[in-house]
């Protein structure tokens, strides 16, 4: 990973415990979950035209087959998965419809994926 993704992953931790803890002292309770949405685009040319949580997805996933319950495990494998994971929400449930990625045999030909972390009950 390059040192600038390395940099950016570390203030984008310091900003999710900010972005946490000033949420949930607003609202006055915990937060109901974490969402992720990782995609292709040009916003991301920087970093191969993808989203750094999508470009992590997709090695954890390398070898693997593609369906939901492998795709659950390796999001909590990337940058916002980790941070969840760190934070209580280790359940992960995949938002974006089955059929969007259940014909995909590559996974490098997913384009994007959105995905809820919550606290397991």
């Amino acid at each position: 990973m390059s040192e600038s993704i390395q940099t950016n992953i570390s203030l984008g931790s310091a900003m999710l415990d900010d972005a946490l803890e000033i949420t949930v002292k607003g609202i006055g309770k915990d937060v109901d979950g974490i969402n992720g949405e990782w995609i292709t685009s040009s916003a991301y040319d920087e970093y191969g035209g993808q989203s750094v949580n999508l470009r992590m997805l997709k090695d954890a996933m390398k070898g693997k087959e593609i369906n939901t319950v492998n795709l659950e495990a390796a999001a909590l494998k990337n940058f916002t998965g980790r941070w969840a994971k760190k934070n209580g929400f280790t359940k992960v449930e995949i938002i974006t419809e089955e059929k969007k990625y259940d014909k995909i045999m590559d996974i490098e030909d997913l384009k994007d994926l959105e995905v809820i972390f919550t606290k397991a009950e």
